[in-house]
């Protein structure tokens, strides 16, 4: 059965190729995710319904290396963990197990700062906890988000305690004040944060501070950070990246081809410029 879904899958990736010559928009990657095969495991980490992960597990005996996957959306409830399934599976085909983990978002209970930066760390201790019993190897794990995942990578990365092989930010905000804007994506920051930017309210300008990789203090030494851009993103400008490789000079950029979801389209050239990024971070 998992034969003739992986498959299908196939045939439909490839069936689309042409649609990421004029950028992939999200319907597409949507509707290529709900064809991939189903996770093997659905865990709960807390009780709320937003707060569990889909693992996804190779072939083979293992230990596998594993990427911690963050999906975007802007930090809203109207985008799930369902629309990466797609970028899951091809990394699970790979050789990667995959724990994707949902979170809550502005919109529900408890989401915004601090719950939805409580529930990524937790879900990331609970990935931890598990890596024993699904010989998962816990000396190579990966940190990947995409857009609004990418900032919640690149602030878990710089978490106390936290050592990461790496950390793969696709399309990441960097610098939430910079990033908030009245209309688009950046119109979802000051839900998320409690408070529109004021950098002459102390307290709201420590918050966004704590809550932008771009201003924190950083990943543990050793663990190595990408940052993928693509030409011709129109959702977050590469001046996020810019002030993120700014702040930490031995992190680097990959340039890839596309739009903002080129990135978590499996049939897209920058998917396949990802994937060989991957591969060079687990050797």
């Amino acid at each position: 059965m998992r034969a003739t879904c992986a498959l299908v899958f196939g045939l439909v990736l490839v069936s689309s190729s042409l649609a990421a010559q004029a950028g992939v928009p999200f319907s597409a990657v949507a509707d290529s995710a709900r064809l991939a095969p189903a996770a093997e495991l659905r865990i709960s980490y807390g009780s709320a319904a937003s707060q569990f992960a889909e693992l996804r597990l190779p072939q083979g005996p293992g230990p596998h290396p594993v990427v911690f996957l963050l999906h975007g959306g802007c930090w809203l409830r109207a985008y799930g963990v369902d629309h990466v399934a797609g970028i899951a599976e091809s990394l699970r085909r790979d050789g990667f197990a995959v724990f994707a983990a949902e979170y809550r978002r502005v919109g529900e209970e408890g989401a915004g700062a601090p719950g939805t930066f409580d529930d990524v760390r937790v879900a990331f201790d609970s990935l931890q906890a598990l890596a024993p019993r699904h010989s998962l190897d816990a000396e190579r794990v990966i940190l990947m988000g995409h857009s609004a995942g990418g900032q919640l990578a690149l602030w878990l990365a710089s978490e106390p305690g936290l050592r990461p092989r790496a950390v793969i930010a696709l399309a990441a905000v960097t610098d939430l004040a910079a990033f908030a804007a009245p209309s688009g994506c950046g119109s979802a920051v000051p839900r998320l944060m409690g408070a529109a930017p004021n950098p002459d309210d102390a307290e709201v300008a420590a918050r966004y501070a704590a809550a932008s990789p771009a201003l924190r203090a950083g990943p543990a030494e050793g663990t190595a950070v990408v940052l993928v851009t693509a030409e011709d993103d129109r959702t977050v400008p590469r001046a996020q990246a810019e002030a993120y490789l700014a702040r930490f000079p031995a992190a680097r950029e990959l340039r890839v081809p596309g739009a903002h979801f080129d990135l978590v389209a499996p049939w897209t050239e920058a998917w396949a410029r990802v994937l060989a990024a991957l591969r060079g971070l687990v050797r």
